[in-house]
C-alpha cells in the first residue's frame, strides 16, 4: 500500500476514512487481528503478486516496497527476495541517500543476506555519498550494515571515517551508541586519533545515555577491545548509576557482561551495588512479571481504581511492571559471566536464580608476573585478531588499545590528555619475544585466535572470503 499509494493529502485521507469505514462494517465471525502465520501466508501471497513489478520498478518504488515488507515482520519469499536483487542491483546507482540508508535498515531487520554482486554495487553506490552524509545518517549506516553478512573494505571504511572527522561533536546518544556498537559488530577498529575524538565525545553525553544506550556503547567498545580511560569511566559510572534502577533485565546482563566480563574494567562498589539491586530484582520478579500485568490488569478492567495499584511486597508497583523481561537463555548466561568476574558471594544461588550453571572463570596473571610464555600467546592473541578483518575481535584476546598493567608502568601521557589507555613496553616487549618463539610455542597459540563462546553478541562462527569490489576496494564477507 505504501508503495502505490497516491502522495496526494486527499487520496490519504480519504483513503483513512474507507479504511475505518470497512473496519466499523466487519462481521463479528472475522478476526480484526491476524495471527503470525496469517499475516505470513498474507503476506507471500501479496509479494508472490507483485514480483513480476520489479523489473519495471523505479528506485523509490523498490526502496518502499523492501522498507514495508520490513516493518510487516514477516520473512519474504526466496523467489521475491532474487526477483528484488536482479531488478535492485543495476539501480543502485540511481537511488538517492536517504533511499540507500532505508534500503540497509531494511535489509538488516529482515536477516537477509544479499548476494555478493547486489553488496559491491551497493558499496560502490554508497561510497560518493559518504563524504555529504550527515554523521547521524553515518551511524544508521554502520548499524545497519553490522546486520550485513559482508564488510566494506579498507577503502570505503577510510572514506567513512574521513566523513565522520569534524561532526562526531555533533551526535546525540542514540547515533554514538550505534556508531560505536556498528562498528564493533564489523571488526573495525579506527586509528588512535579517530578514537580520541570519537570518545572525548562522548564525555558530554554521558548524562543522556539511556540503559540500552548504554549496553551499545560497552559492547561496540569491548568488540573492538578498547577500553575507556579511568577518567571517562569513573565519569561513566557516575552518571549511569541511578539509571541502572531503570534498566531492563536484559539490558542489565549486557551492560554488565561487556563492563565486567569482556572489558574487565573495575567499577566503584557503589555502582556495582546498583547494578547487583537492580538484577536481584530483575531476575527474581521476571517469572511474575506476566500473572502480575494480567491481575493489574484484570483489576483495572472492573473499575479498581486504587485497588489497581500493584502490592509492592507482590511484585512492585504497577508503572514497574512492564520494565522486567524474562531472561532469555543468552542474557543468563552474559549476567552469570559478571556475576562470577565480580567474584560475589554466593554464585551458585545466583545462577541457580537465572537458571543456568555458574561459570569458570580463569585466572588473570599480573602484569608484572608474564613469563615468555604468556607474552608470546598474548601477543599472537592481538596480532591474529587484529589480521583478518573479516574476523570479528576476540573478547579472549588482549585490547589493542588498552593497558591492564598498573599507572606507574604506563608511558608518559602525552600533551593532550588520550581517553583511551597507551600500550605499554611490555606490549612491544612481547611481540618481540612472539616472533622469538612463534615455532616452539605453536602449541600454545595454536587456538588462540579461535572466538571465545562468549562472542555469540557478534557471531558464533563466521568465515572469511575476499573479493574485488566495483569501486576497486576489496570486500570481505562472514557468514554467521
Amino acid at each position: 500500500a505504501g508503495a502505490y499509494s497516491s502522495s496526494s493529502s486527499s487520496s490519504s485521507s480519504s483513503s483513512c476514512r474507507l479504511r475505518q469505514a470497512s473496519l466499523a462494517t466487519l462481521p463479528p465471525a472475522l478476526p480484526r487481528t491476524l495471527t503470525s502465520k496469517q499475516r505470513q501466508r498474507l503476506a507471500e501471497g501479496l509479494l508472490l503478486q507483485t514480483q513480476h513489478k520489479l523489473r519495471s520498478a523505479s528506485p523509490a518504488v523498490l526502496t518502499q516496497m523492501l522498507h514495508a515488507v520490513s516493518k510487516l515482520g514477516v520473512q519474504p519469499p526466496s523467489s521475491w527476495l532474487a526477483a528484488y536483487w536482479e531488478a535492485s542491483s543495476p539501480r543502485l546507482a540511481q537511488h538517492t541517500t536517504d533511499q540507500l540508508l532505508r534500503v540497509c535498515q531494511a535489509l538488516g531487520h529482515l536477516g537477509a543476506t544479499p548476494p555478493q554482486h547486489w553488496m559491491f554495487s551497493f558499496f560502490a553506490a554508497t561510497r560518493p555519498c559518504l563524504r555529504g552524509l550527515h554523521v547521524v545518517g553515518i551511524s544508521m549506516l554502520v548499524h545497519g550494515l553490522a546486520r550485513l553478512p559482508m564488510r566494506p573494505g579498507q577503502g570505503w571504511m577510510g572514506e567513512l571515517l574521513l566523513a565522520c572527522e569534524g561532526q562526531l561533536d555533533e551526535l546525540d546518544a542514540p547515533a554514538y551508541a550505534l556508531l560505536v556498537h556498528g562498528l564493533g559488530c564489523m571488526g573495525h577498529v579506527p586509528p588512535r586519533g579517530w578514537l580520541d575524538e570519537l570518545l572525548e565525545s562522548a564525555a558530554s553525553l554521558m548524562h543522556d545515555f539511556s540503559p540500552e544506550e548504554l549496553s551499545l556503547l560497552l559492547r561496540g567498545l569491548a568488540y573492538m577491545d578498547v577500553r575507556p580511560h579511568p577518567s571517562l569511566a569513573s565519569h561513566m559510572w557516575a552518571t549511569t548509576e541511578p539509571k541502572l534502577q531503570a534498566a531492563t533485565g536484559p539490558q542489565l546482563a549486557n551492560i554488565g557482561w561487556a563492563a565486567l566480563a569482556l572489558l574487565r574494567m573495575h567499577p566503584p562498589r557503589s555502582w556495582v551495588s546498583a547494578w547487583l539491586n537492580a538484577l536481584a530484582r530483575a531476575s527474581s520478579s521476571a517469572a511474575a512479571t506476566a500473572p502480575a500485568a494480567a491481575a493489574a490488569a484484570a483489576i483495572q478492567s472492573k473499575g479498581g481504581g486504587e485497588a489497581a495499584r500493584a502490592d509492592p511486597a507482590q511484585g512492585g508497583s504497577q508503572q514497574q511492571l512492564p520494565q522486567w523481561q524474562p531472561l532469555r537463555r543468552k542474557h543468563a548466561k552474559r549476567a552469570a559471566e559478571a556475576l562470577a568476574t565480580l567474584r560475589v558471594a554466593q554464585l551458585d544461588t545466583w545462577c541457580a536464580r537465572l537458571g543456568v550453571p555458574a561459570p569458570v572463570v580463569e585466572e588473570e596473571p599480573e602484569e608484572e608476573g608474564l613469563d615468555a610464555v604468556a607474552l608470546a600467546a598474548r601477543a599472537a592473541r592481538a596480532r591474529a585478531s587484529s589480521s583478518s578483518p573479516s574476523r570479528s575481535p576476540s573478547p579472549e584476546s588482549a585490547p589493542a588499545f588498552v593497558s591492564i598493567s598498573h599507572p606507574q608502568q604506563q608511558r608518559a601521557a602525552s600533551p593532550r590528555p588520550r581517553l583511551w589507555s597507551e600500550p605499554t613496553a611490555s606490549d612491544a616487549a612481547a611481540e618481540e619475544e612472539a616472533e622469538k618463539l612463534q615455532g616452539k610455542q605453536a602449541g600454545v597459540v595454536g587456538n588462540s585466535g579461535q572466538g571465545s563462546p562468549r562472542q555469540d553478541g557478534i557471531a558464533s562462527e563466521q568465515t572469511g572470503m575476499q573479493g574485488a569490489g566495483a569501486d576497486g576496494s576489496s570486500v570481505a564477507m562472514g557468514r554467521q
